[in-house]
């Protein structure tokens, strides 16, 4: 039986367009591959648990001057700019009154878990893992069994909803069900509150 409901964060509670959002800051067409390029050479450390603060600098050392304005907004913004995925708050406010525990399983630097009240959803759930604290990524099975034992929960009783398919197998590995996510909450109203 499911008692627990695991969530992504991009693509899953929020849209997460790296592009756009990227392109958001930007103040010109100009500038946005060079803002792109810099910014995401080495993003997945970040995710990983590097210092935010340092892959700042870093970053700000390969942009011209002109764009470091631009680059710190960035990195103190991003995530204001990630707009809810169409549905995701009344389903998670059903889930919840239906008596489900949720949680959140995100690759995403420490900075975003630092930032999680900026997200009313998130008010609602119970327990959050974040890569960046935790210094593993998905779909490595050391982050689902943090995830587990943190909050004592049974594998068996949780489904997880991703969109990367990468991750979905990782959940799987760890013994909870989980499935591919496209945007589309009539797939957790069909598994949980139907």
């Amino acid at each position: 039986m499911i008692k627990n409901v695991i969530f992504d964060y991009g693509n899953v509670i929020c849209k997460t367009d790296i592009d756009a959002l990227i392109c958001s800051f930007a103040e010109s067409e100009a500038d946005f591959p060079v803002l792109k390029k810099a910014i995401g050479e080495d993003w997945a450390k970040v995710d990983a648990g590097y210092d935010y603060n340092a892959y700042l600098k870093e970053t700000l050392a390969r942009l011209p001057e002109r764009l470091h304005v631009p680059c710190r907004r960035f990195f103190a913004e991003w995530f204001t700019r990630t707009p809810y995925i169409e549905g995701i708050e009344d389903t998670v406010a059903a889930l919840k009154k239906r008596g489900y525990k949720l949680f959140l399983l995100s690759n995403a630097p420490q900075y975003f878990y630092e930032n999680l009240s900026f997200f009313r959803v998130f008010d609602s759930f119970d327990g959050f893992v974040v890569s960046g604290c935790e210094k593993v990524v998905k779909p490595d099975l050391r982050i689902y069994r943090i995830l587990l034992e943190r909050f004592d929960l049974r594998a068996e009783e949780c489904v997880f909803f991703d969109d990367l398919a990468q991750n979905v197998s990782g959940a799987k590995a760890a013994g909870i069900d989980a499935y591919r996510f496209f945007g589309d909450v009539k797939l957790i109203h069909d598994l949980l509150l139907g």
